[in-house]
Order: structure tokens, then C-alpha cells, then sequence
């Protein structure tokens, strides 16, 4: 596989599987400037589906991660219920 297509099979993942929004789409956000997880969830509309936010937060965390210079921490991170 190349890395044409390694980047096409990635940016299909999902991050938030309540709204199905995939990785390609936060990635577009982060190319474009969006910083942090919040942002993210602004732009992307992410953690706002049934879940509010439990299971994509610490995935959209670790794609800040994984492209930024600092950690994005989510411990103190508070879950509207």
C-alpha cells in the first residue's frame, strides 16, 4: 500500500461514531488552523451526539496530538451529562 492510499484509509476512520464524522474531516480542521478540541467539536460538530462527547473526545485529543508540538491533555476535561 502506498502512502496515497494509507492517507485515504485513514482519513475514512471515524472519530465520533455518534454523528459518523471521519478523520479526514478533522484533519481538514486542523490543517486549516483549528487548534484545540473544543474548536474541533465547533467546527466539526462532534460531541454533540447521543454520547456528548465520551467517546470522541480522547480521539480527537490524540489527533492534536499526533500533529502538534504539545500534549492536549483531557483529564481535567468536564462531560456535560
Amino acid at each position: 500500500m502506498n502512502s496515497k492510499e494509507r492517507q485515504i484509509i485513514e482519513g475514512l476512520k471515524v472519530v465520533c461514531k455518534c454523528k459518523n464524522i471521519k478523520q479526514r474531516d478533522f484533519l481538514k480542521h486542523i490543517k486549516a488552523g483549528v487548534a484545540t478540541i473544543e474548536e474541533l467539536k465547533k467546527a466539526t460538530g462532534a460531541g454533540s451526539g447521543t454520547c456528548k462527547g465520551k467517546g470522541c473526545t480522547p480521539r480527537i485529543a490524540e489527533l492534536l496530538n499526533n500533529r502538534a508540538l504539545t500534549r492536549v491533555s483531557t483529564i481535567n476535561y468536564t462531560y456535560n451529562y
